[in-house]
């Protein structure tokens, strides 16, 4: 937001995948829609990741209108899951790379570098505001395909050290 267009800054429910945002994938999970850098594809991922994340910290009582300390007291570090949109950028190749996730999009992947794991949703079904909301759901329930992310690639390619 160069121009402050949306000052006063608050949290966002949905983010692009920035390097920010990376540094908390070792402290957070995530769901990250991947797309092209076209304006309109950074849109459609907000809109179709928007009321998932709208719903999933409705149910948490996460709220972010609130001041950011209160912001943070009140989220919780068990419940708090982050909304990214990652486009085409340095830090959106390292995290790819880190994975090892084929340079496809849209793709749309639930990436939990605390518990060693990722999933990535299946090929062919269609990315919608309603099939988010699906897969987030599952990856509450642990009812994912998981993959690994081995212990050996998060300490030797630590994504923090490379964005």
């Amino acid at each position: 937001d160069p121009v402050a267009q949306n000052f006063p800054w608050k949290p966002r429910a949905v983010n692009i995948l920035t390097e920010r945002f990376a540094t908390k994938l070792h402290d957070y999970p995530a769901i990250i829609l991947f797309v092209e850098a076209e304006e309109t594809e950074v849109q459609f991922g907000e809109s179709v990741l928007t009321p998932a994340a709208d719903a999933y910290y409705k149910r948490y009582n996460i709220n972010f209108n609130a001041p950011q300390e209160e912001f943070v007291s009140t989220s919780g570090d068990d419940h708090y899951l982050q909304f990214l949109v990652g486009v085409d950028t340095e830090t959106s190749d390292i995290l790819r790379d880190l994975i090892g996730l084929d340079d496809v999009v849209p793709l749309l992947v639930a990436v939990d570098i605390p518990n060693h794991r990722f999933a990535i949703m299946d090929y062919g079904v269609e990315i919608t505001a309603d099939s988010v909301i699906k897969f987030v759901d599952r990856f509450e329930k642990a009812d994912l395909q998981f993959r690994n992310i081995s212990q050996r690639v998060l300490e030797s390619d630590n994504i923090v050290n490379h964005v």
